[in-house]
């Protein structure tokens, strides 16, 4: 369980990553009973709900949890709760992949929107709990009434709003929030009441906030103007607890994991068709006052190339759908991701494709007029391969550049145009 089981160490390097039964047991159990408590389905009443912010990335997650599980140990019944659908984990790769390499499966995160929160927060169940925010120091909006229950703040951001006196907060720029949850547990760790088997219960906590570190600090790197020395200070004390003595030892452990890391969160090979589409996805509606009719634009972004895509079974089918659904009038797909050049070198490219989810002239008009050589896009058009079904038109990027925040005014101008060339009586 506990990190032996992760990927980065299998090599002889990590022989002293042994899984403990006892220890992994009181873990998941606690995790357990959180989730029953969050459900409804225990007697339990929470005293502490832990916050991870909006973003709910794996940052926010560890150190909710892993606070959460520090007040556990200290007596306080608290429950970590992260701010998205359960469903949307798989879309954090780096995230998805942690859990799925210490043994935490998804269902046992406490996880709901910030809209379905709010609702879930005033219930009975909920209504004497207290907040600690965690990665964040403001409430979500949807939260913003319910402030004056937060009696504790931890976060590593800019801090934005003011709470009342006698509320705990520790506000610090650090490079990763999981840094001052670490040093914490780290303290908690080294009180002489804490022996044994109570300290390997927290190997896999302490190898999640050391994950998030890795992650948010770039592998401590310093030209990331992310790191600080409590950071750095923070990853190696986590190196030596989980059993890496010397510190060739632990550079070569936070490498490794840090390269793992980084591979799955950018690596979304393995994510459904409609995963991919919505775990970068945009949505704009587009009017004018010349017209009484909006378009509904959605632009979604991701590191697949398109031939890979368009090669899985029912790919044409499964964006067709997936705009329609959404009631996208124009739908555009962004990849941007590195591939072998005939020299057999590694070049960055992106594609861009046009899908008509509606048959009409607007995409046509699109094509022309924002996609034109004035557009600074430098598109190649790839329409030539069978393998491209006739509902998209599919480019090539040649100014590698221009991201989302470039083509979207292109095409919402071009649609705004559309609108008023076709104003409606």
């Amino acid at each position: 369980f506990f990190l032996l089981s992760l990927p980065v160490f299998f090599s002889h390097d990590f022989c002293t990553m042994f899984a403990v039964p006892q220890a992994e047991s009181v873990f998941l159990s606690w995790l357990h009973d959180c989730k029953a408590i969050f459900r409804g389905t225990s007697s339990k009443r929470p005293d502490v709900l832990v916050l991870g912010n909006e973003s709910a990335d794996l940052d926010s997650f560890a150190s909710s949890s892993a606070l959460a599980f520090l007040k556990y140990c200290q007596g306080v019944t608290a429950v970590p709760v992260s701010q998205l659908d359960e469903r949307d984990i798989v879309l954090r790769g780096d995230l998805s992949w942690l859990l799925n390499s210490v043994g935490v499966q998804p269902a046992l995160a406490c996880c709901s929107e910030p809209d379905e929160l709010a609702r879930l927060l005033l219930s009975r169940r909920f209504s004497e709990a207290k907040f600690t925010l965690v990665d964040h120091n403001q409430l979500s909006a949807p939260l913003s009434d319910l402030k004056m229950r937060v009696h504790e703040v931890l976060d590593h951001h800019d801090k934005t709003t003011e709470y009342r006196e006698g509320v705990d907060i520790e506000i610090t720029k650090e490079g990763s929030c999981s840094t001052l949850v670490l040093d914490r547990v780290l303290n908690y760790l080294s009180s002489s009441a804490v022996k044994g088997s109570h300290r390997l219960v927290w190997r896999c906590p302490v190898a999640m906030l050391l994950s998030a570190i890795l992650v948010d600090t770039i592998n401590l790197d310093p030209l990331s103007q992310r790191c600080t020395k409590r950071d750095v200070r923070g990853a190696y004390s986590a190196l030596e607890f989980l059993g890496y003595k010397t510190r060739d030892a632990q550079d070569r452990a936070r490498s490794s994991l840090f390269e793992q890391l980084s591979d799955a969160k950018f690596d979304q090979s393995a994510l459904s068709t409609c995963d991919l589409l919505r775990k970068d996805l945009k949505h704009w509606t587009v009017s004018v006052p010349e017209n009484q009719n909006a378009v509904e634009l959605g632009i979604a972004s991701f590191s697949v190339p398109m031939e890979t895509l368009l090669r899985r079974q029912s790919a044409e089918q499964d964006v067709l759908s997936f705009a329609r659904e959404r009631g996208y009038h124009l739908f555009v797909l962004m990849t941007a991701f590195w591939h072998d050049s005939e020299k057999g070198e590694k070049v960055f490219r992106r594609e861009l494709a046009f899908v008509e989810a509606h048959s009409s002239p607007l995409l046509a008009y699109v094509l022309e007029t924002a996609l034109s050589d004035t557009s600074g896009l430098q598109l190649e058009r790839k329409n030539g391969s069978s393998s491209v079904p006739s509902t998209f038109t599919l480019f090539i990027q040649g100014n590698v550049k221009a991201s989302r925040k470039v083509v979207h005014p292109l095409v919402s101008a071009a649609i705004s145009s559309f609108l008023k060339k076709n104003k409606t009586q």
